[in-house]
């Protein structure tokens, strides 16, 4: 992770900078554009971390709901069954 120190005392992430662009297509109606800048942004996931971001959370608070997500995830794939990570895909043993 890449970060960057400014003049005041806080120290910012450079790559939650990102500035999502869409470029209008010739004989492409505004609407469509507009529907194209929603699915980007969903897929992103620019509203979650701005919701997130929204208030102050606890570095105590932060690590449970990681650890939570963690928990999920580890029930999830129990669920699943066994699987192991190869050339970039899940791969089940079954």
């Amino acid at each position: 992770m890449d970060f960057q120190t400014n003049n005041t005392n806080y120290v910012t992430n450079t790559q939650e900078k990102r500035v999502l662009t869409i470029s209008i297509r010739k004989n492409e109606p505004v609407e469509k554009a507009i529907r194209r800048l929603k699915k980007r942004v969903d897929r992103e996931g620019v509203l979650k971390i701005v919701r997130q971001k929204a208030y102050y959370e606890k570095p105590s608070e932060k690590r449970i709901r990681k650890q939570k997500a963690a928990r999920r995830n580890a029930v999830r794939i129990r669920r699943m069954g066994t699987f192991r990570f190869q050339n970039n895909e899940f791969k089940s043993e079954r």
